[in-house]
């Protein structure tokens, strides 16, 4: 590989910690002296080692369930440019130009706390280390997740031809110094080996006065779910995934034929307790109460929290977004149980319909100005990840009943009327891999999204169903009930991740291809974004080509440009 320059300049302590968090969600801030002499100044700088950027407004744009409004007054370049699979045409909050900088920015005071660290030895301080190692294996994974090629564990030697990232693990001492991209393969190796020293290290929740903004135990265990899951170590993703959620163990006959997992299991209590509220709180109060509570640190579903400036909380509003038609489609579809999703969208109405996840905090620049940021608290990770990352490894392991059994746990916290109050009926509701087949053999969506039935005329194979024609992890392999269940999971992580811009990744891992028209009507100018195609890899900033940085080709294009 070419030995590039890398374009992210380390900043001196002082200047780095300029960048402290004024919002008072935050249990720490930076410290501002270049000295760091007391662990607790190391872990303070470790607060502000994680990544101030937001990458779901991007990724949302660029999916399948988004629809032109025509609403010019409502376009910004971080919502146009990925709908038509563009750009980067800004460096403004939300663009991929900022995502790129602010994660190196994470990293670099991840590697001067490491440094520092070093000069100590107790505890506390090796806690503070294992916390910043984790935090800089999770921005270089969304690095390498975003700006270079997918990872396919089916094809090994492209995971060693394709261009990572650069992984910076010290501080630079040179206005600008040499790093190689290297390898996809050598990205993940290297973000692998910051995984396992950070779990075989972390420190207790305890070392944290808000844990949740910080990388804790289920955190941990969470994100190193999701990176096996992404290299296709299914054994490890149930694992990692089954120390943040029990595995059910309670599984009975509710009628004949049927087995559910009990109300009482650990499992089932965990999930209701510690997932979204949308079958309890949310359902007794309203989508009113949705929007201030998703994103807080009390709801125990976050397990990882960021501040960011950011306008994510305008996402849904913005000129490509979710019409009613398209919620139709996802958080208000039909689904295997039969009954109704629990999911409740404000503005359900033409040009507009979302879920309200994100509160926007405008914060002044000082307090005689008239101008300021827009800030937000994201959700990096969640507690139903870890089931869903459970699951998915069980499909790839051919574990079907227990994953079945699973989202039986998951739809029990997830199915209710709004209209009528029926809540989830443990035999009514339940799942089977035959409900599950018997729904996708025939069930097409109306909203002329990629997937396709998964049966042809006469009951065979559809050879255009996604998971038979594109082939992404060997699914064209499987029978049709296991692709249904897959099928069905897919799905799940799409509703429940709606505008979270977890779509995309799935989206690209699993080779769905993406439909975009515009106007409101769906009658305008239309196009696909086909697996394979350049496009889905983002751009690097081109500030990087001023030092050395080669840009992602945009060479093997599907179908024409817009």
């Amino acid at each position: 590989m070419k030995t590039v320059k890398y374009i992210y300049r380390l900043l001196a302590v002082g200047g780095l910690l300029l960048g402290a968090s004024c919002n008072d969600y935050l249990d720490t801030v930076p410290d501002n002296r270049t000295e760091i002499d007391t662990p607790e100044k190391v872990g303070k700088l470790v607060a502000s080692a994680y990544p101030k950027a937001c990458y779901a407004i991007n990724f949302n744009a660029r999916v399948d369930y988004v629809t032109d409004s025509e609403l010019s007054n409502k376009e910004k370049l971080s919502n146009t440019d990925p709908f038509f699979w563009r750009g980067p045409n800004s460096t403004a909050q939300d663009s991929p130009n900022y995502l790129w900088s602010q994660c190196y920015r994470a990293i670099s005071h991840a590697n001067a706390a490491i440094e520092a660290g070093a000069r100590f030895d107790d505890e506390l301080t090796a806690a503070y280390i294992a916390e910043a190692r984790l935090a800089r294996a999770f921005s270089h994974f969304l690095l390498v997740t975003t700006f270079a090629q997918m990872y396919d564990p089916t094809a090994p030697e492209a995971n060693d031809e394709h261009p990572g990232v650069p992984y910076v693990d010290e501080s630079e001492d040179v206005s600008i110094k040499q790093y190689d991209r290297e390898t996809v393969a050598k990205t993940y190796e290297r973000i692998g080996t910051d995984l396992t020293y950070g779990l075989e290290h972390l420190g207790s929740d305890a070392v944290h006065r808000v844990p949740r903004y910080h990388f804790n135990y289920a955190a941990a265990h969470t994100f190193a779910s999701r990176y096996y899951a992404f290299r296709g170590e299914w054994e490890k993703v149930v694992e990692e995934a089954s120390k943040v959620i029990p595995k059910p163990t309670d599984i009975k006959e509710v009628a004949p034929g049927i087995r559910n997992v009990s109300a009482t299991d650990p499992a089932a209590i965990f999930a209701l307790d510690n997932f979204q509220p949308w079958t309890t709180d949310y359902a007794k109060n309203g989508v009113k109460d949705v929007r201030p509570w998703y994103w807080r640190m009390t709801t125990k579903s976050n397990l990882l929290l960021c501040e960011m400036i950011s306008s994510v909380a305008s996402c849904g509003t913005m000129r490509y977004a979710c019409s009613l038609a398209d919620t139709n489609n996802t958080v208000n579809s039909a689904n295997p149980t039969g009954g109704k999703w629990a999911y409740m969208c404000s503005g359900d109405n033409k040009p507009f319909s979302w879920v309200g996840k994100y509160e926007n905090q405008f914060t002044k620049n000082n307090i005689y100005s008239t101008t300021g940021n827009n800030y937000s608290i994201y959700m990096l990770l969640h507690a139903e990840e870890a089931l869903f990352n459970r699951i998915e490894a069980y499909i790839h392991l051919g574990q079907l009943d227990e994953a079945v059994a699973d989202l039986n746990i998951f739809c029990r916290t997830r199915i209710f009327d709004h209209v009528t109050k029926d809540a989830y009926d443990e035999v009514e509701h339940c799942l089977t891999l035959d409900r599950i087949y018997d729904f996708y053999a025939k069930y097409k969506p109306a909203n002329g999204t990629p997937y396709e039935v998964l049966l042809a005329d006469g009951g065979s194979k559809n050879p255009d169903y996604f998971m038979n024609k594109y082939n992404a992890y060997d699914t064209s392999s499987w029978d049709v009930k296991r692709q249904a269940l897959l099928h069905f999971l897919l799905d799940c992580r799409r509703n429940e991740f709606l505008f979270e811009g977890i779509r995309y990744w799935d989206m690209w891992r699993y080779r769905i291809p993406i439909y975009h028209v515009t106007q409101l009507d769906q009658q305008g100018p239309s196009n696909w974004l086909m697996p394979g195609d350049d496009r889905w890899v983002l751009q690097i900033p081109e500030e990087s080509v001023l030092s050395g940085v080669e840009l992602n080709p945009r060479e093997r294009l599907l179908t024409p440009e817009w």
